[in-house]
């Protein structure tokens, strides 16, 4: 049993990292982009055979997210570029369904501790792409004058620290675990300590805003004593560091926050035009959207094995899920996304272990996390999106922890013969019944 359990842990976590080592130089000569979707058949084929494709899709959000996958392969009937649209929105749906059912069957039957080693292959990949490139000419690019930004052997400096992103949740628990060996305890540190390096050498300002979101929302979970105490030491290092040292504070506030050596420059200007030209979509988008995947004012798109080529560069998956699918699929992810969150926040008051409590807060921090990087990049719609498969895998686990972990709360209900006899002798002997009242 345990066995199958890693071999399906294994093949989830290979369809993870498979999606995203198309993108890292080397890997992609082994891992092209084929590999992804045969990772993920592979996925889709172990789910049908052990029955686990449709049977694990029950859960907190469950009716808003099918309704959402129906709505988008609907959008085909009224989309203006249909033949995108159909088979996309079959993709994403299956993608969707296929990760969520395998995150969930994992999160049921495998152990707590465990849970995310199914990003190891992805850590893997991250330690390979970010220290293979420093001592190559091809990991770092000169922005500007003033800065560069360090890639690694990935596509971009993005893409490398979405990468650490997705994978973070792994040293994070690893490190929260009570008893861990001296040994084990070390090397966890020094992951973080490398991974904390290369997403700041990457200057990545939506990786940097998402991981704070994560660790302010892990860190609430283990305490809110934990969560103050970190807030008030950012806080004093940072006063500390104005007021002391205001030229090295100016300094790092144009490099992180500008990323730019010019004081004109204002903080989205990276993302302006593409924010007004998506937020344009999303107007035209109505109430059911133009269609899934479809960019508003292109309509010339030539069926292919690939998408790329079509449309433009959204950057805003809120507002590109109005354009899409209009008012109507943002509302139904919205429900989705807060009837999952009030079930996994129910389970995390009312369970009887911390571990529980701490694992609940890092799933929820997780997908909060990818939600707020995907507003600044726009992979959440895209079924071969670096880190759309990690979305729909923790949304799967959560549910399925959340719901195993309510399940223990309820009291145990005896069957109807049972509970017939014990009204029988109550009834007989009435006054024996107040005194055990009493």
């Amino acid at each position: 049993m345990r066995l199958a359990i890693r071999k399906r842990g294994l093949l989830l976590g290979l369809g993870i990292a498979a999606t995203a080592a198309p993108s890292v130089i080397y890997v992609n000569m082994l891992f092209g982009p084929g590999a992804r979707w045969a990772a993920m058949g592979a996925l889709v084929l172990a789910l049908l055979l052990n029955g686990r494709l449709w049977r694990k899709i029950p859960g907190d959000g469950m009716y808003c997210r099918l309704a959402l996958l129906s709505l988008a392969a609907l959008s085909a009937l009224w989309s203006s570029v249909p033949h995108l649209s159909g088979p996309k929105a079959a993709i994403y749906a299956l993608t969707a369904l296929a990760f969520a059912s395998a995150g969930a069957a994992w999160a049921q039957h495998t152990r707590r501790r465990d849970l995310f080693a199914i990003l190891w292959p992805l850590l893997a990949l991250v330690l390979f792409a970010g220290i293979g490139g420093l001592r190559s000419g091809f990991g770092t690019v000169e922005m500007n004058a003033d800065i560069s930004l360090y890639r690694g052997l990935s596509a971009n400096s993005n893409f490398l620290a979405l990468m650490i992103l997705t994978v973070a949740p792994l040293p994070l628990w690893r490190l929260a675990q009570r008893r861990i060996g001296r040994q084990r305890w070390l090397f966890w540190r020094a992951v973080v300590l490398i991974l904390t390096v290369l997403v700041l050498m990457s200057l990545s300002r939506a990786s940097l805003l998402s991981l704070t979101v994560l660790i302010a929302v892990f860190l609430l979970g283990r305490g809110l004593k934990r969560l103050a105490l970190a807030a008030a030491t950012l806080g004093t290092v940072l006063s500390l560091l104005w007021l002391y040292f205001p030229d090295r504070a100016e300094a790092l506030t144009q490099r992180y926050l500008f990323k730019a050596s010019a004081q004109t420059e204002t903080l989205i200007a990276s993302r302006a035009e593409t924010w007004a030209a998506t937020l344009e979509g999303a107007r035209a988008g109505g109430t059911f959207g133009l269609g899934f995947g479809v960019s508003y004012g292109f309509d010339d798109y030539a069926l292919s094995a690939s998408a790329s080529h079509y449309g433009r560069e959204k950057t805003n998956s809120a507002l590109a899920l109005i354009e899409e699918v209009g008012l109507t699929g943002a509302a139904l992810f919205t429900g989705m996304l807060l009837l999952i969150t009030r079930g996994a926040v129910l389970a995390a008051r009312h369970a009887r272990r911390r571990s529980d409590r701490v694992l609940m807060a890092l799933l929820l921090g997780y997908l909060a996390a990818l939600f707020t990087h995907a507003q600044f990049e726009a992979w959440l719609l895209s079924p071969g999106g670096a880190a759309t498969p990690a979305f729909w895998t923790a949304l799967g686990m959560t549910t399925a922890l959340a719901k195993r972990i309510r399940t223990r709360l309820k009291p145990a209900r005896l069957s109807p013969s049972v509970a017939g006899a014990i009204e029988a002798v109550r009834a007989r002997f009435p006054q024996a019944a107040v005194r055990s009242n009493a």
